[in-house]
């Protein structure tokens, strides 16, 4: 297997996605709701933590008084981020899962690209990987805004809240990427046996 084919398919796979008109709505879409729920998510952590401190400055005035309130995770920010991901962004990927293949079909080029010297198994995968690559740039921006509207409402993570934002974009990204290889399976097994 060639990786120059793989390389080259991947490319157009990611240019065609970022350029399409069904990728830039979704893209949209996230981003509009994502900038909704961190900014909603924002305002209910800062409530917590002005709760927090408020009940921390009476335990230090009264010593005997034991709190057992523990400080608001950075997280909650992103509990309707999360919902948020699971819905529409199983639906962004389940789509360009099933788009890879069935848009080349119906434009009756997939026929002319499998007569190339490529290997069948190099296109579905190219294809893959350039959509995987589309949805890592759609989670990039959506997290790069989500970090400028934490900063903008003057919150800023610490070390450990940063390590858990990045568990929880891997987490995001893992969970669209599995519900973008499903399609890509179903064509896998469904195409590569047959002749076109």
């Amino acid at each position: 297997m060639k990786p120059v084919g793989l390389f080259a398919i991947t490319e157009k796979e990611f240019q065609d996605h970022t350029h399409s008109r069904k990728f830039l709505m979704f893209l949209s879409i996230i981003l509009v709701l994502t900038i909704i729920g961190m900014a909603s998510g924002s305002v209910d952590y800062n409530q917590q933590i002005d709760s927090y401190n408020d009940e921390m400055s009476v335990v230090d005035e009264d010593s005997e008084m034991v709190s057992y309130w523990y400080k608001p995770s950075i997280m909650t920010i992103f509990n309707s981020v999360g919902t948020l991901l699971a819905s529409l962004g199983a639906i962004l990927g389940i789509a360009m899962g099933f788009d890879l293949i069935t848009r080349e079909k119906e434009s009756k080029s997939l026929k002319i690209l499998l007569s190339h010297p490529i290997y069948r198994d190099e296109v579905i995968n190219g294809k893959a990987a350039g959509g995987i690559l589309a949805l890592l740039l759609a989670l990039f921006v959506t997290f790069i805004i989500g970090a400028g509207i934490m900063l903008i409402c003057g919150i800023v993570p610490s070390v450990d809240d940063f390590i858990y934002i990045v568990f929880f974009g891997l987490a995001a990204f893992l969970m669209i990427f599995w519900l973008c290889r499903e399609p890509i399976s179903f064509f896998r097994e469904s195409y590569c046996g047959l002749a076109f």
